[in-house]
C-alpha cells in the first residue's frame, strides 16, 4: 500500500469497488421503493402562474340553480335586457300616433322636457377612461349626482358609486381617492360635456294602465357655450316584466326609428378611450418569446393587480 503526498495510506481498491462494498443504509436511501411512495394528486406542477397561458386554467361549472333558492335561470335575465331597447332616429323624426294601429295602444301621455347637464372628469390624456373607470357630474334629471364607474376587475357588473351634488364644481375627496390609483399624480379636470334634452311618453294599454315609456333625449356635445355634435335617439322601457312593446317597436321603425344606439363615452371623448391604459395587459408568452417578454409580462400582470387593489382596499 503506498502513501499519499499528507502520509495517508491510500487504499488500492477501485473507487467502484469500494462503493460496493459499503454496507446497505435504509435510511440513507434517496429513491424509495415505489411500493411505499407517497401519491401526489394532482400532480405538481413547478410553472409558476405567472407563466401559465390564461387559456390553461381548468373549466369552471357553473353550479345547477336551485328550485328553491330563488335564482332565476338564464334565460329571465334577457328579459329584463329585452324591456330597454335603444332606437335611432333623425333630428326631424316625429313621433308617430301609436293609438291609430293595431297596436294595444289607448293613448300616449307626453310628459314635460327637462334638461340635464353631464359633465365628463379626466386626465388630459384620459387615462381614467383607457382603464375603463368613467367619472360623471350630472345635474337635474334622475341621474343628479356625482357617479363614478368602475372597471369590472375592481367591482361586479360595473357598478357606480353616487355621491349627492354639493356647491362645488371640483370632484370630491372621496371620489378623487377611489381613482387615485388610475391618475396617481395627473390632476382629474372636466374634459366634456353632455347637455340632454329628454322628453317622456308614458304609453297606456286597453285598460288604462301604464306599460311602457318611451324617452325621446336629444343629445348635445358641448365644447365650452358651442355645440361640437348632436344626436337623438329613442328608448323604449317596459314598465313591468314580459311587457307587451313589440307592437310599439314596429310602429316607431315603421316611422324611421333604427335600432342601435350611440356610445355616448366614445362620442363625447373620443376613440383615444379605446387605447390601451397606461399598464396595458401582459401579453401570453410561450417557450419561443424572448426573456424579456415574460419578465415585461409578469410586472405588467403584479403592477395591474397592485393598481386594482388599491380601490378595494379604499373602499373598505
Amino acid at each position: 500500500m503506498t502513501e499519499t503526498d499528507h502520509g495517508v495510506p491510500e487504499d488500492p481498491t477501485p473507487p467502484d469497488a469500494r462503493a460496493a462494498q459499503l454496507p446497505d443504509d435504509p435510511a440513507d436511501e434517496m429513491y424509495p421503493d415505489p411500493d411505499n411512495a407517497v401519491e401526489v394528486s394532482p400532480p405538481v406542477d413547478v410553472v409558476t402562474i405567472d407563466h401559465a397561458e390564461a387559456g390553461l386554467e381548468p373549466p369552471q361549472v357553473d353550479p345547477e340553480p336551485d328550485a328553491d333558492s330563488g335564482d332565476a335561470p338564464a334565460g329571465d335575465a334577457l328579459t329584463e335586457v329585452e324591456q330597454q331597447l335603444q332606437l335611432r332616429v333623425h333630428g326631424l323624426f316625429r313621433m308617430p300616433d301609436l293609438s291609430a294601429a293595431d297596436t294595444g295602444v289607448t293613448r300616449v301621455e307626453r310628459e314635460q322636457t327637462h334638461s340635464t347637464l353631464t359633465t365628463y372628469f379626466d386626465s388630459e390624456d384620459l387615462r381614467l377612461a383607457r382603464w375603463g373607470v368613467i367619472l360623471r357630474r350630472c345635474e337635474g334629471g334622475q341621474d343628479e349626482g356625482w357617479r363614478l364607474q368602475l372597471p369590472e376587475a375592481v367591482s361586479e357588473g360595473g357598478e357606480e358609486v353616487v355621491l349627492p351634488l354639493d356647491a362645488a364644481s371640483a370632484v370630491p375627496t372621496d371620489l378623487a381617492a377611489l381613482v387615485t390609483a388610475f391618475a396617481r399624480n395627473a390632476p382629474v379636470v372636466p374634459v366634456a360635456a353632455l347637455r340632454i334634452e329628454r322628453t317622456p311618453h308614458v304609453v297606456f294599454d286597453a285598460e288604462d294602465v301604464p306599460f311602457a315609456e318611451i324617452v325621446d333625449d336629444t343629445v348635445s356635445v358641448l365644447d365650452g357655450e358651442h355645440v361640437a355634435a348632436r344626436f337623438r335617439e329613442l328608448e323604449v322601457r317596459g314598465l313591468a316584466p314580459g311587457a307587451a312593446v313589440d307592437a310599439v317597436l314596429d310602429r316607431l321603425r315603421a316611422a324611421g326609428a333604427v335600432p342601435g344606439s350611440t356610445d355616448r363615452v366614445l362620442t363625447v371623448l373620443g376613440p383615444v378611450i379605446q387605447e390601451p391604459p397606461d399598464v396595458p395587459e401582459p401579453q401570453i408568452v410561450g417557450p419561443e418569446d424572448p426573456a424579456g417578454a415574460a419578465v415585461t409580462a409578469h410586472i405588467r400582470r403584479h403592477a395591474r393587480a397592485f393598481l386594482t387593489q388599491d380601490v378595494r382596499v379604499r373602499r373598505d
